[in-house]
């Protein structure tokens, strides 16, 4: 190992040479002056007595990071001085620094080299091992020596500041921001700033000699700082140059932390609950090297770190809020004389009950009355209690042009409803008052439509609908959702808005709930208890944001975004040694712990993967994970986030399953003279309308559609008609497992390539009705009296869980709002997706115990609105994805576990009951109200 090692220095030394070398290429002469031969003279070659082993060259398996770093570290010295006999540049030695890393298999990447100065030179370098290690160095040219390049190595000082608990070591991640400067005796002195993947707070050192030529040693760090409260991903860093100091000043912006020291002492006032995606207050501070002579006058100027010198919120409408608020709950009505335009204003929000404490949360919104949800910000800023959701206001601003302060022009309640975007809360708390919240007007048309069920539904299902098993819960509807109440009810009669009489008895039938042919990729993540220990750990590394996989494909979808440096849990490696099953520490969105997949090649393990659990290309494992049980595979849309916590007991009712109604077949015409029958193939709903669309002929064959020019029609006895009749329809509906009969050239040459004239689907591929959802999560917050209120966002999907202590947790990917299921939180809430056209339509209903159900629409139909009833039920309409006027109005029954059609009609109903001339209206279903004679 000794000789390998040996003889790659020897090697190395001549690399850089060459290197150097080539760097200046105006003297092609040199190149032929450090060739490979000049290692082979016997003043290179070690002593004999230095050779354990044969290995002609350097290899990561013998030698030890401390090696490794030894090596590169004498060749860089080596290569520098060279560079710097020839003509020294700052990107020469940039260049040097990545050559002499690939050419001695180190791993480099842009976070491996950082210029702290570039006149005269200095850069922090941090290669890594195959293995992962990093190998962070400083180098410099010292003026005090000639312009020679001297180095040191970090590997032993950076070790010594891990912090053992979290597992954060400096440097490790690379830096952000830093500079070398050298003072007038000749001693250099560095500030570094880690990385913001390197740990979730924002971290800073202060290296300095002790003599000028002498090693670098910490003699300031920021966490030793109660004032430096940074959060690293939310915080901007910029270099100021000081010319009173020796380094630059730092500049930082960013969020306020809620456990800041210095918040209340620079007027921020903690009105608000600052969690992102709603508004945040800034901070802007200066922190300056500060000197021993600063505090006492007859130290010397030896600089121990820095200290903040400015600090400053920034003035946004938020800020001018939180102060109003604040002055008004402590009686000092005239100190917020200067916030407001109009003294009356101050009076105002006193009678709306704003000096009245609560959980206010607010966010910007724009012209357009969108959240604004990038951290951006506008004079209009809805506010709301999350602790009584019937106070919710609108404040407007205007920013003074010469002093910046914005002034409140005017508030006034809004309705919360009427806000795009808004977040769900928590379940009321029972002490809360609710204020008088005005309703909203009625647009014209808007109308109030009973439905007199019993008119259309025979059988043993007629009564229970007007008469629920389960008694109605006492707690009134919230009213920040409130029905308008200002137009009268129509009640439609069957002599005039005839309703439809052919809807089939809804007895239930001993049929079988159909199989669902597959159109989701199940997603291939065990339940592994987040105390279980993994056989192997390590780091993401990455130039750019990487993906963490529900499976071990690109073919499965993105769980998370994942940042360099990253630490891993492996729990699993695949057959191949392409794919990891991996816990991340933490993910982009906030959440630790999340476990998924990620290529082998974006992480550097600490270690071989012996011992690590293998598993198939499809996910599925051969060797069992320690401690973990398999489980059910979960689906696409109900296993993200994958939960590991034990699942809190059920409350009574106990959920089930519930048995969906079957309908009876359509009957479908025979194919025409020169169609064939085909089954639609494929994977993606909806397919791709310009890309041919696979599918089997009816002997077996696979062909290939060519469908874009094609008329698409569908049988409308898929949506319930009876009649039957072709209607018009979109490529969008060409699922996989469909039946449709084609009418297409097929080329000679090409017998598999059709080129579709006519399309017309006539079956639709089977698919589950109803999913069983558990997430622990919400039934664990809930217990421990956690939960503040669930975020969302029409803007983007996922929805978030807010926990008192600010932190907010990503339990859904796709879904983008919420609302409470009726005025009992026992009863749940309803979680909705945004609505594609021709995709599968779902939406989700969940319990506080985190048991729930996913309803899953009939194919090529849309959900419009889904209300629950004050017994527990579920309701919603689906309308079909074609031309075709047939609504259908779908029912769950809790205590009898069943889903059942209650109505099948036409728009027709409504056209006829509303004041618009319109012979057929779409509905949205919005509130239901069972109503009994009398």
């Amino acid at each position: 190992a000794v000789l390998a090692f040996q003889l790659g220095r020897s090697s190395g030394v001549s690399t850089a040479q060459r290197a150097a070398s080539t760097a200046e290429a105006m003297r092609a002469a040199l190149a032929s002056t450090f060739t490979p031969t000049a290692s082979a003279t016997a003043t290179e070659t070690p002593a004999p007595t230095f050779t354990p082993t044969l290995t002609p060259t350097p290899t990561a398996t013998p030698a030890s990071p401390a090696e490794w770093a030894e090596r590169y570290y004498d060749l860089m010295l080596e290569g520098l001085n060279t560079l710097s006999v020839l003509d020294f540049s700052a990107d020469r030695a940039g260049a040097l620094a990545q050559r002499l890393a690939q050419e001695q298999g180190l791993t480099y990447v842009p976070a491996s080299y950082f210029e702290l100065s570039a006149e005269p030179w200095a850069a922090f370098v941090a290669p890594r091992t195959p293995d992962g290690v990093p190998l962070p160095m400083f180098f410099w040219r010292s003026t005090e020596t000639g312009n020679q390049v001297e180095g040191q190595m970090l590997m032993d000082a950076v070790a010594a500041l891990a912090d053992p608990e979290t597992g954060y070591t400096p440097l490790v991640a690379g830096i952000s921001q830093g500079a070398l400067r050298t003072d007038s005796q000749g001693i250099s002195h560095i500030v570094t700033v880690d990385r913001p993947e390197a740990r979730g707070k924002l971290t800073a050192y202060v290296w300095s000699q002790t003599l000028p030529g002498s090693t670098f040693e910490v003699v300031w760090r920021s966490e030793d700082d109660p004032q430096w409260t940074f959060r690293a991903v939310d915080t901007s860093v910029a270099l100021e140059e000081n010319p009173d100091r020796v380094l630059p000043d730092l500049l930082l912006s960013g969020p306020l932390p809620a456990d800041s020291a210095i918040r209340t002492e620079d007027g921020a006032a903690g009105i608000f609950i600052e969690q992102a995606p709603f508004a945040q207050q800034r901070l802007q501070a200066r922190w300056q090297p500060s000197l021993a002579s600063d505090s006492d006058p007859a130290a010397p100027a030896l600089l121990t770190g820095y200290r903040p010198a400015q600090v400053e919120v920034q003035p946004t409408p938020l800020s001018a809020l939180a102060t109003i608020l604040a002055w008004l709950q402590d009686g000092q009505i005239n100190r917020a004389r200067p916030f407001v335009a109009r003294i009356d204003l101050l009076t105002d929000m006193f009678n709306l009950g704003l000096a009245t404490p609560g959980d206010w949360m607010a966010v910007y919104v724009n012209d357009l009355d969108r959240e604004i949800q990038d951290g951006g910000q506008s004079l209009r800023l809805r506010f709301f209690d999350n602790a009584d959701r019937n106070r919710t206001f609108e404040a407007i601003f205007e920013q003074n042009a010469e002093s910046g302060r914005y002034v409140l022009q005017s508030v006034a309640p809004v309705i919360l409803a009427s806000s795009a975007g808004l977040v769900t809360p928590a379940p009321p708390r029972p002490t809360s008052t609710p204020t008088a919240t005005p309703l909203p007007q009625v647009a014209a048309g808007d109308f109030t439509l009973t439905v007199p069920l019993s008119d259309v539904v025979e059988g043993p299902d007629a009564a229970g609908i007007l008469n629920p098993t389960l008694e109605p819960t006492a707690t009134a509807t919230p009213t920040f959702t409130p029905t308008p109440t200002d137009t009268p009810t129509v009640t439609p009669t069957p002599s005039e808005t005839p309703l439809p009489t052919d809807t089939p008895t809804l007895t239930p039938t001993a049929t079988e709930t159909p199989t669902a042919t597959p159109t989701e990729k199940p997603l291939p993540i065990p339940a592994i208890p987040p105390e279980t220990a993994a056989p192997l750990t390590g780091y993401m590394l990455l130039t750019d944001t990487g993906r963490l996989r529900g499976g071990p494909s690109v073919e499965y979808i993105v769980i998370a975004g994942l940042a360099n440096g990253t630490p891993v849990d492996i729990f699993g490696i695949t057959e191949a040694f392409d794919w990891l099953l991996i816990r991340a520490a933490s993910v982009d969105d906030g959440r630790t712990g999340v476990l998924g997949w990620v290529s082998t090649q974006l992480v550097v393990p600490y270690g071989d993967f012996t011992g690590v659990p293998l598993y198939r290309a499809d996910g599925t494992s051969v060797d069992a994970p320690p401690e973990a049980e398999a489980g059910d595979q979960p689906s696409l849309l109900s296993a993200l986030p994958t939960s590991t916590a034990t699942p809190t007991p059920l409350v009574t009712p106990v959920l089930r399953l519930p048995e969906v109604e079957s309908r009876p077949a359509a009957s479908v015409p025979a194919p025409e003279a020169g169609e064939q029958v085909v089954t639609i193939g494929g994977a993606s709903i909806p397919p791709d309308p310009l890309a041919p669309v696979a599918a089997v002929a009816a002997d077996g064959r696979p062909v290939e559609l060519a469908v874009a020019d094609a008329v698409i029609e569908a049988w409308s006895g898929i949506f319930g008609d009876e009649g039957g009749t072709w209607v018009g329809a979109s490529s969008a509906l060409l699922w996989p497992g469909a039946t449709a009969y084609v009418t297409a050239a097929i080329p000679d040459d090409a017998p598999d390539a059709w080129t579709a004239s006519r399309v017309r689907i006539v079956a639709a591929p089977q698919t589950e009705r109803v999913k069983e959802l558990a997430l622990p999560e919400i039934a664990e917050a809930v217990e421990a009296d956690e939960a503040i209120a669930l975020l969302g966002s029409r803007a983007a999907p996922g929805i978030y869980l807010l926990a008192r202590d600010g932190r907010a947790q990503q339990l859904w990917q796709y879904e983008t709002s919420a609302a409470w299921l009726n005025g009992d939180p026992n009863a749940g809430f309803v979680l909705r997706e945004p609505q594609a056209p021709g995709g599968i339509h779902t939406f989700s209903w969940m319990r506080n115990d985190g048991s729930g159900l996913q309803f899953v629409a009939q194919p090529y139909r849309a959900i419009r609105g889904v209300a629950g009833d004050a017994y527990g039920g579920l309701w919603w309409i689906e309308t079909p994805d074609a031309t075709i006027d047939l609504w259908q109005l779908w029912h769950y029954d809790p205590a009898t576990a069943r889903v059942a059609l209650r109505l099948q009609a036409s728009g027709e109903v409504f056209g006829t009951a509303s004041s618009q001339a319109v012979p057929s209206l779409t509905p949205e279903l919005v509130a239901v109200q069972p109503v009994t004679e009398g």
